[in-house]
């Protein structure tokens, strides 16, 4: 059993905010919190929350009597009591990580914790097909007739999965990038492989022309037009679109929402919401049901965990939503 431990901290006041009527009770309890706090090696009752993913993975929560304002002023006695406080906590229940929120003071976290690595990004990569399939509902198309352009500078090692990762779903690519003789090469195994057809350029202008998404994972600045482009492409971007001479009109999209599935987000308070995002905590689950390392995500290397990821997303119970109308 693999028992991943997240830690998150007191929110006074917006718990305080929401029942204004019962402040002079909040307030004692408050005033007892801060006595106990002041000489235990504990943590609080209750402040550890089991929320069990599958047969392999436990995610707890493990809620600090602090709020992050409070942690930002701890004395160094204080911050050796609660260090010791959440390693007894981690240890009663087998857990084996343990991840901070990355607003956490580096004086709080001791050598069995770290900060949490997790940002959503690989996640958001990993789920490319999920959002080209939503993407094709959205349009009310055939994913198969979408005209998909990948422009990468790079990162040939991200292309060579995203192809394979198209190659059931996509008629015809196109491959907008600098090295245009070895990427060709490239393309030629890859049809020998997929039986996919890719077309290369290295012409900005052209890969644009007539498309209606452009996967961007690599520096849209290093192509320099000889005038002005404008693109109705939906973006998917991964890397840089700083382009002056470049516009897209129909859309860019930087990252996703992710939604929890309705038994796992029934047992997320919001305070667990207000330290980690809805991403953030499906990539902790998703890598580490994968059993991936915290630093897999970094160079996008690890491609059976990503496509594991996207495999199992939607039969889990997860969803996404895209921060712009298509």
């Amino acid at each position: 059993m693999n028992n991943v431990g997240l830690i998150v901290f007191d929110n006074i006041e917006n718990s305080d905010k929401k029942d204004i009527l019962n402040i002079f009770t909040k307030l004692k309890k408050l005033i007892c919190m801060k006595i106990k706090r002041l000489f235990s090696t504990k943590l609080p009752e209750h402040s550890i929350k089991k929320i069990t993913v599958d047969q392999d993975l436990n995610l707890f929560f493990i809620k600090l009597p602090y709020s992050l304002d409070e942690l930002r002023k701890l004395r160094r006695f204080s911050v050796w009591r609660l260090q010791k406080a959440v390693l007894k906590a981690c240890r009663d229940n087998s857990i084996k990580k343990c991840f901070y929120p990355s607003k956490v003071p580096d004086e709080i976290i001791n050598d069995f914790g770290m900060k949490n690595p997790f940002s959503g990004n690989f996640i958001y990569a990993s789920l490319l097909v999920n959002i080209l399939k939503l993407i094709s509902v959205k349009k009310d198309m055939d994913i198969r007739d979408l005209d998909i352009a990948i422009l990468e500078t790079n990162n040939r090692k991200l292309l060579h999965f995203f192809i394979r990762q198209l190659s059931p779903l996509a008629k015809f690519l196109t491959i907008i990038t600098k090295e245009k003789e070895s990427a060709q090469k490239d393309m030629e195994d890859i049809f020998d492989e997929t039986g996919l057809s890719v077309r290369v350029t290295d012409d900005i202008a052209s890969g644009l022309d007539g498309i209606s998404i452009l996967i961007n994972i690599g520096n849209l600045d290093e192509f320099i037009p000889r005038k002005k482009v404008i693109c109705n492409a939906v973006v998917i971007n991964y890397g840089s679109l700083k382009n002056s001479q470049v516009e897209f009109t129909g859309g860019i999209i930087d990252q996703i929402n992710v939604g929890l599935p309705a038994s796992m987000e029934e047992s997320v308070d919001e305070e667990f919401i207000n330290c980690y995002t809805g991403n953030e905590i499906a990539e902790i689950i998703f890598v580490n049901k994968l059993n991936g390392g915290t630093n897999v995500f970094k160079d996008f290397a690890e491609y059976n965990i990503m496509k594991g990821i996207s495999e199992q997303f939607e039969e889990e119970g997860y969803t996404i939503s895209l921060p712009i109308a298509i």
